[in-house]
């Protein structure tokens, strides 16, 4: 083969290869500057847990990792209590995970990384931004459709961080079943995300973030 003809071969399999690049994130008609804190690589919430269905739960924690532009990873962890055993008998931890994708105030979620820019155009949302009491959304995530709404905004919501302080909390409940009164409720904060959770089983307060 000659010098030509691998150059032209090179230069063939270097343009296929950048065609099979993932892309950036393109979403239609941009997104506005994100006022969040919160969803940064290596910011963490720390949370006391005030109910569980397990009494040797003893913390929870929610903490964000880039994984590409514009995308996080949203880690769950439940520290449990030290129970005396053989080893590997109780387990130290309990984690769950997802991916957001932050577009300005809303946030898009999903249980894998790549192709999430998809949910937009899918309107998967998690979060909603410029909400309204009475506001309605859904998201999928590991295939269980969630309905989530917003019913008021609460200007007053203490959090015990040292100081303490107070700021508003937006109400939001989420529900696996359209049709329920039962279902989880969300304090968030656009700009510092789940101030509290409360679940119909679990509740968690923040007490220490690192932003």
């Amino acid at each position: 083969m000659t010098n030509k003809k691998i150059l032209m071969l090179s230069a063939t399999i270097l343009i296929f290869a950048s065609a099979c690049e993932r892309k950036g994130i393109n979403i239609t008609g941009g997104c506005s500057t994100p006022v969040s804190k919160f969803m940064a690589d290596g910011k963490v919430a720390n949370y006391a847990i005030l109910q569980s269905p397990d009494l040797n739960d003893s913390a929870y924690t929610i903490a964000y990792t880039k994984v590409l532009d514009g995308v996080f990873q949203e880690k769950h962890t439940v520290t449990k209590k030290y129970v005396f055993g053989p080893p590997g008998s109780f387990p130290t931890t309990n984690t769950i995970k997802q991916y957001n994708l932050l577009c300005g105030r809303d946030i898009y979620n999903s249980e894998i990384a790549v192709g999430i820019e998809q949910k937009i155009q899918a309107a998967n949302l998690y979060i909603k931004s410029g909400r309204k009491p009475g506001d309605t959304w859904t998201h999928t995530i590991n295939n269980v459709k969630y309905y989530m709404g917003f019913t008021k905004t609460d200007s007053m919501f203490i959090v015990p961080l040292t100081p303490v302080d107070t700021f508003f909390a937006d109400k939001i409940y989420i529900k696996s079943q359209q049709n329920i009164a039962i279902a989880d409720t969300l304090f968030y904060n656009d700009t510092l995300g789940v101030l509290y959770f409360k679940g119909v089983d679990r509740k968690y307060l923040m007490v220490s973030k690192n932003y």
